[in-house]
This record gives C-alpha cells, structure tokens and sequence, in this order.
C-alpha cells in the first residue's frame, strides 16, 4: 500500500510506516512543518504552495496531479480542509484514483454550528473517509449526515518508547508542576494562574512551569500582569518554548502534568505526560476524554474551572497513592490501547474496508451518492 500524506504529520506518518510506503508533503514556506525526524521511514517532497489559504487549492490541484501520477499512491490523506478540497478536484475523471482520506487537527472550527455543517458537506463530497481525532467530532458528522462506515475515531498516538519513564512518585521538595502549550487564551493558561493563587492562599507549596511559544503577546501580557497582581512570580515560571529532544527527558522530573486547555482535538502534549507516566490533571472538554480517562489515568475538571482545578491538584500533592497510581495507568495505556502499533492496525483495517466499498466507483458523482 503506498500512501500520499498531505501536510505535516509526521507523527500519523510514522504510524503509517508500520503498513504502507509513506511520502509527506510539507510546506516549504513553514519552517515548522520541517521539524520532523531524520531518521523517519517516509519520504518528504517539498511543496511551495501555501495550504492554509484557499486561494491555494488551483496550485495545489496541479501539485497532486503530478504527484498522484509520479508516485501512484493507494491513498492520499489530508490534513486540512483546502487540501482535502484539491484533492477530490485532482482525481476528477481519473480511472483509477486513489482512495481520498482526510482529518482536521483544529478544534476551534468545530465550535461554529454553521462551520460545522459547511465541512460535513464538504467532508461528503471530496472524501471516501474521514479521520475523527475526538467523540464530539465523529458525532457532529454524524448529526450532519454522514455515514458511520466512512467515519473512523481514532485519537492521536506518540511514540511512547522514545519518552523516559518517571521512576518515583514521591514529590520534589517543592511539588513542581508543568503545562507545555503555545501561550494564548483558549489553552488556559491565566485559569490556571488562578488556580495557583487558591492553591498559595491554601498555603500549599509549589511551583509550576509554563513551557510554550509565545502566541498571543496581548495574552501573555494579561497573563504576566495577573502574576504581578497577585505576587506569584515565585510560584509560576513562563519558560517559553524548550526543544522536545530536552523537553522528553525532564518531564519525568516534575509531579504532575496540568492542562486548563479550554477546547482541545486529541492534544499531543497530553499524550508526551502519559507516556512519561506523569499523573495528570485537564479539563472535560474537546477530544481530551478521549485519550485521558476520567478517574484511570487522570482527574477530569470543567473547563474554566479555576477551583475544581485547584482541588484536584491539591488532592493529588497530598496523595502519593493516586499520584502513583494514575500515573502508572497513563504509562501502561499509551503503551497499550493507546500504542502506534495498535493504531496502525486500526487504520489498516479501515482503510481496507474502504478500499473494498469503493473498489468500482471511478468518478465524483458515482462515489458520493449518499
């Protein structure tokens, strides 16, 4: 099986190695999507084509014609709505196409039910199948009609044996903490500020570290001028962005992994802190449910919750029991359920299955008649 990636997933891409010859399109104008492993499996082609626009989709349906014929792929998979679009218009009147599979990795666009409906009939018309990263996702295409048999949930998933493991549960003599996300308001961040400040008042000792890209520079002010507000600098530390080649072998350091994300997919960040087996503690909310388990490898509290928040973190400090048992849950999950290998044969099977319900159809109008 050869599969045509389009956009930056190199982590999806790795799982896809496991079955199937793998080329990725990046962006060259990014140089984020540049940031994948040299010693990947796949192969990279390099695109000049912007695709967070648009007004990209007639450079893009050129790009994929070329390279549907060049490389002959089974499957082409994208990763945003504009590719997605200029996928279906690249195998209009081809014999054989391939099969055209998509995802979203955004959950913002999914709070807008008008949004929502104009990319489930997007989604009908340009996929044979669809990737939900998360529950509310699946259901919301399902409530805009599409069929369960195109649909696939499949969270995300980390290569969790490149993550060092935490080996004690007893805390640090200052408890530390960590959240790691780009610093803007819907990930939280001054929620959680709040929660430090009940904790303080509590008189509960503890530090934590905000590790992420500075996004929002109104935001990060809000988030600074809270923290002078009420005298937190000793407690909360804005660490910026710090490598994942360092960031993986410290998280074993800190006691709990904290997320105030208001609206969150299937957050890789949540997945690093299972894999290292930290206990963890994030708001019910988005695809987060999905992939921390309420009570089994983590604390679920409502999202904007800056008490709830506090006292789940309060109960954990005082309980290395809990600590030790959800964070040891959240290791054998991600290394079980949750692991590459199981993915891979999940997305193996549905791709398969899609391959079988549309072995015959060769044009737009015969494949979606739904």
């Amino acid at each position: 099986m050869k599969i045509l990636i389009i956009g930056q997933n190199s982590k999806l891409a790795d799982v896809f190695c496991r079955f199937a010859t793998v080329t990725m399109m990046i962006d060259k104008n990014i140089e984020s999507y540049r940031q994948y492993s040299e010693n990947a499996n796949f192969s990279v082609i390099e695109s000049m084509t912007d695709i967070r626009s648009a007004h990209s989709i007639p450079k893009r349906v050129k790009e994929l014609r070329k390279w549907i014929k060049d490389l002959s792929p089974d499957i082409v998979f994208s990763n945003d709505k504009y590719s997605m679009i200029a996928a279906r218009l690249a195998s209009i009147l081809k014999r054989r196409r391939p099969l055209l599979i998509s995802t979203s990795h955004s959950s913002y666009g999914w709070e807008d039910p008008s949004r929502i409906h104009q990319f489930a009939i997007a989604v009908k018309l340009c996929t044979d199948g669809y990737v939900a990263l998360s529950s509310f996702v699946y259901q919301h295409l399902i409530n805009n009609g599409l069929k369960s048999e195109r649909l696939l949930l499949q969270p995300n998933t980390v290569e969790y044996d490149t993550f060092a493991v935490k080996s004690s549960y007893e805390l640090n003599d200052t408890p530390q903490l960590i959240y790691t996300a780009v610093i803007y308001p819907k990930k939280g961040q001054i929620v959680l500020a709040e929660a430090v400040k009940l904790l303080v008042e509590r008189q509960q000792p503890l530090h934590i570290d905000l590790v992420g890209d500075f996004v929002d520079e109104d935001y990060k002010e809000q988030l600074e001028e809270y923290i002078r507000k009420h005298n937190l600098g000793q407690y909360i530390s804005l660490k910026g962005r710090i490598d994942n080649s360092v960031l993986r072998n410290i998280l074993p350091s800190y006691d709990i992994y904290v997320s105030p994300s208001f609206i969150e997919m299937s957050p890789f960040n949540l997945l690093e802190a299972k894999a290292v087996g930290l206990p963890i503690v994030a708001c019910k909310t988005g695809g987060i449910p999905d992939i921390v388990f309420e009570n089994e490898d983590g604390i679920l509290v409502p999202p904007q919750d800056a008490k709830s928040m506090a006292d789940a973190i309060d109960f954990l400090l005082k309980n290395e029991n809990q600590r030790k048992k959800l964070g040891e849950a959240a290791r054998h999950n991600i290394s079980h359920e949750q692991a590459p290998e199981t993915v891979a044969d999940r997305f193996c099977d549905f791709f398969s299955h899609l391959k079988r319900t549309n072995s015959s159809v060769d044009s737009m109008n015969s494949v979606h008649s739904e």
